[in-house]
């Protein structure tokens, strides 16, 4: 049992922009157009998450919100170059290694070529994963 949050789980904006969580601004952006559809185009948005997490030092209920305003400015821009960059690699088929924590819990992991050393040094070479890598990191993608 975790007894403290992910660091992605602390910071919705970073975790977004970081491709680790993206349910938040697309939250944000669907209560938007909602509130346009009933005639509220200016409201204010905010999404908030709520963690269940009995086990968190700050559990059971931990609550974590961003702003409406995430596709706005300078986060606004970077979040739809990186979210480009995602569905552009989707479409063309570029699904890409990435060993962790997560392959515990992943449903393909049994047909996942993570073990196959060939696989993993193409992959290790391979540019475009290498942007993915460096946005995961740091929230952008390195400059072409």
């Amino acid at each position: 049992s975790q007894r403290a949050r992910d660091p992605a789980d602390k910071d919705l904006l970073r975790s977004a922009l970081r491709a680790q969580r993206l349910q938040p601004p697309f939250y944000a952006l669907l209560a938007k157009k909602a509130a346009e559809e009933f005639h509220h185009p200016g409201a204010s948005v905010d999404v908030a998450f709520y963690f269940l997490a009995p086990a968190w030092d700050d559990g059971p209920l931990a609550v974590e919100s961003i702003g409406g305003d995430i596709w706005d400015g300078p986060s606004g821009t970077a979040l739809k170059a990186n979210l480009a960059f995602l569905a552009e690699s989707m479409r063309r088929g570029r699904f890409f290694i990435l060993p962790g924590n997560h392959c515990d819990f992943c449903q393909v992991s049994e047909v996942c070529r993570r073990q196959h050393l060939p696989t993993l040094w193409r992959a290790e070479a391979d540019a475009t994963r290498i942007a993915h890598i460096a946005m995961k990191k740091t929230g952008a993608l390195p400059c072409p």
